[in-house]
């Protein structure tokens, strides 16, 4: 599944799917740009998966990790369920790696400092970065 968040006049922003993508008033650009690819990492680690988004397949695990208690297994679950839910981008060429990074902080206890560093495929690198609450 590909899509794209296009602004809208109000400030809101209208998704389109692949089904959309050569429509011209969308202007989708033939090869991916860091915006499409950051809001394609953003939703697919944001929506729980087997939720009712348009595919049930889609999403990742990580919001069961919120009552996970800190641990080593906890943070390769992290990994883990980040690597399946941008597996499809790789499988269709948006990525060509995922590497994911979890830091704890001692900061705060009941986080991880989580860092998805991707390669996209036209070899520039990305990184998208988020805190995963735990217990």
């Amino acid at each position: 599944m590909d899509f794209k968040i296009i602004p809208t006049e109000d400030g809101t922003g209208t998704m389109t799917f692949s089904a959309v993508k050569n429509s011209p008033e969308h202007n989708w650009p033939d090869s991916p740009n860091e915006t499409t690819v950051m809001n394609n990492i953003w939703l697919s680690l944001m929506i729980p998966k087997d939720s009712f988004f348009a595919d049930r397949a889609f999403g990742s695990y990580l919001y069961l990790l919120k009552r996970a208690k800190k641990s080593l297994l906890t943070i390769q679950r992290i990994k883990d369920y980040i690597r399946d839910a941008l597996g499809w981008m790789i499988e269709t060429g948006r990525l060509v790696s995922i590497d994911p990074i979890v830091t704890d902080s001692s900061e705060f206890k009941n986080r991880y400092y989580v860092e998805v560093k991707a390669v996209q495929s036209n070899n520039q690198p990305i990184t998208y970065a988020f805190w995963q609450e735990v217990i």
